[in-house]
């Protein structure tokens, strides 16, 4: 497998059209196209960038003999074995966890409001509104666990968008 057909299917792989690795690298869609047709190769700059990009050695992308299964990258996804299908049921769970967590929030906010509570502690610290109502139904645990469904959504929405800017 050559460069030319390496560099083809990783930019595939990762769904990036040639303007938009273009613009990553900092050169021309037309050079990249020239890559990809084999009538050119990048400087060692753009090799480098293109390694990180797509956490491949350079060894393999290089090397003509090597082929897609030697490859000793990959996304960390590939490296563990997700499909695009899996990857798409890990952002859905994401966005579900964010809604969920935002919804039953909205609804203790609307509870609170319309049923008022007012809870003395044992130190004879008032709290009142939604504190108040929080505290005079004991429900701390379930404010708890949305703030968890909103951070665990929120971290599996943005991972891969920080991950990417963090290897930049």
């Amino acid at each position: 497998m050559t460069f030319s057909e390496k560099l083809a299917r990783l930019r595939k792989r990762e769904g990036l059209s040639q303007e938009a690795l273009a613009s990553y690298l900092g050169v021309s869609r037309q050079a990249v196209s020239r890559w990809e047709q084999g009538t050119a190769m990048p400087d060692a700059p753009n090799l480098v960038k293109l390694r990180q990009r797509f956490q491949v050695s350079l060894d393999w992308l290089l090397e003509d003999g090597r082929g897609w299964e030697e490859q000793g990258g990959g996304t960390a996804a590939e490296k563990h074995g997700l499909t695009v299908r899996q990857r798409g049921i890990i952002q859905k769970a994401g966005e579900i966890l964010c809604w969920a967590g935002a919804i039953i929030l909205v609804i203790i906010r609307f509870l609170a409001s319309n049923f008022p509570c007012s809870f003395v502690d044992l130190d004879g610290r008032q709290f009142d509104g939604f504190l108040g109502y929080i505290k005079c139904h004991d429900a701390e645990w379930l404010l708890a666990a949305c703030l968890v469904m909103l951070l665990a959504g929120a971290a599996i929405l943005l991972w891969p968008k920080l991950r990417r800017w963090w290897e930049k």
